[in-house]
């Protein structure tokens, strides 16, 4: 089956088994459900890569998780000190 996926920056168009393209799609489409359990993949979705493999997808993945865990550690640290400037501050020292 010849597969194409058209967004506002690029087109996608791969030669593929209809599982494989369904899978793409049901993926994206449980991504931004209301399921509590996925709400975790929500931000993923803006930045989702029809037809991608194992590695894009382990990729994009960490990349989520790490960015999402710098979030937390930033908020943390200005809360317990108070400034952004405080926070710079122990970073570079």
């Amino acid at each position: 089956m010849n597969a194409s996926v058209t967004g506002p920056n690029r087109a996608y168009m791969h030669e593929t088994p209809l599982h494989v393209a369904l899978s793409s799609l049901i993926g994206l489409y449980m991504a931004t459900g209301g399921c509590p359990v996925m709400e975790r993949l929500k931000p993923m979705a803006r930045f989702h890569l029809p037809f991608a493999d194992e590695e894009e997808t382990m990729f994009r993945a960490m990349s989520a998780y790490l960015l999402d865990h710098y979030k937390v550690y930033r908020k943390a640290a200005v809360r317990r000190t108070g400034t952004w400037k405080t926070l710079w501050g122990c970073m570079t020292a």
